[in-house]
């Protein structure tokens, strides 16, 4: 292929020669060759009717032809006033820039071409197509360009006044319900800050209940230890006791027995160190946290006394 053939290329066309690659468009066109912002399609439309905006000056759009067909590759909103403007006879044809079609990928050009009519329609995005298209046709009759149903121009005035006054009516009902959204949104916050506050008592609740029963289930467990403890702790001293019993019958009375100087003997005041430490440790008001350290000091004092009455018997 030449390289000449592979060149973009300017050249005048009819809109209706061109199709769309769009399914949809916005209601937003950008007009303006030297930058700025975009306006209305028909804000655009009625400023080419009113010779403020010039065709000729308006920034072209690119064009591919595919099977026989011109598809806009850009430029699908100019298309769409072009092609409003070629209906009522504004013009006849538009200049475009002409690209081949071997200068694309083909992946590029399906992501590119979303059209489901074959580029014969768009749709316009607008909340209200019907009531856009009234619009539009009020534009064009009200320059003597559309297909005028009215006997005069004093009722192409009163239908752009009912089209002016079905838009105020929807802006007034608009109004309304954020009013009313509005008034109603003090009662939401405080109905949603009441029940808040009731997940968070009722969330606090809970959390204090299980901490009681917590508390209540250690509690129950040290003094299920400290009775335990006591018990074996008597019920080695009564063993204790009645095997010193049974011993000093069998006996006779060792030097250890005999009181000095008219007190009480060795034995007396070894076992009365030991009742004075049993009655220490049962009477003791202070409790430990945990009941493992409580059972850890109760067995020591339990191998200490233990221990002492071993020894006791040893010396005798």
């Amino acid at each position: 292929m030449p390289e000449s053939d592979l060149l973009p290329q300017s050249i005048r066309l009819a809109p209706s020669e061109i199709y769309f690659s769009q399914d949809s468009i916005s209601s937003l066109v950008h007009v303006s060759p030297h930058g700025g912002g975009k306006i209305p399609i028909l804000k655009a439309l009625e400023g080419i009717l009113r010779g403020v905006i010039d065709v000729e000056r308006i920034v072209t759009f690119d064009v591919v032809r595919v099977e026989g067909k011109f598809f806009a590759l850009s430029g699908n909103r100019r298309l769409y006033i072009y092609r409003t403007l070629q209906k009522v006879g504004f013009l006849s044809s538009v200049k475009v820039t002409l690209y081949p079609l071997e200068l694309f990928h083909m992946d590029w050009l399906s992501m590119k071409f979303t059209t489901t009519s074959e580029g014969e329609t768009v749709q316009v995005r607008v909340r209200d197509s019907h009531y856009f298209l009234r619009r539009q046709e009020a534009v064009l009759r009200r320059y003597g360009y559309g297909p005028s149903t009215a006997s005069d121009s004093g009722d192409e005035d009163d239908i752009t006044l009912d089209l002016d006054e079905e838009h105020l009516s929807r802006q007034r009902t608009k109004i309304r319900n954020k009013k009313k959204i509005k008034k109603s949104r003090p009662n939401l916050r405080a109905h949603h800050a009441e029940e808040c506050s009731r997940l968070r008592h009722a969330r606090r609740t809970k959390l204090y209940k299980a901490e009681l029963e917590k508390r209540y289930d250690a509690k129950k467990m040290m003094k299920t230890a400290d009775r335990e403890a006591k018990r074996r702790l008597f019920n080695d001293l009564a063993m204790a006791e009645a095997e010193s019993v049974g011993r000093s019958s069998n006996q006779s009375i060792n030097r250890q027995d005999t009181p000095r100087q008219g007190g009480p003997t060795k034995r007396e005041r070894t076992m009365s160190r030991l009742a004075l430490k049993t009655q220490r440790m049962i009477n003791c008001d202070e409790r430990v946290k945990e009941p493992q350290k409580k059972l850890a000091e109760t067995c020591r004092l339990e191998e200490e006394v233990i221990l002492c009455i071993r020894y006791l018997f040893v010396a005798e």
